[in-house]
């Protein structure tokens, strides 16, 4: 995954808080699939 230096810092920052944004959506959804199948 190639990322430009600095095109624009708000750019950046926003696309890092979609992908942690993201990260954690499928880290809940697994917690919560897992917890439904052993419970």
């Amino acid at each position: 995954m190639i990322v430009p230096i600095a095109p624009s810092r708000t750019k950046i920052l926003r696309w890092k808080r979609s992908v942690n944004l993201f990260i954690n959506w499928i880290s809940i959804f697994f917690c919560f699939s897992f917890y439904k199948f052993v419970g």
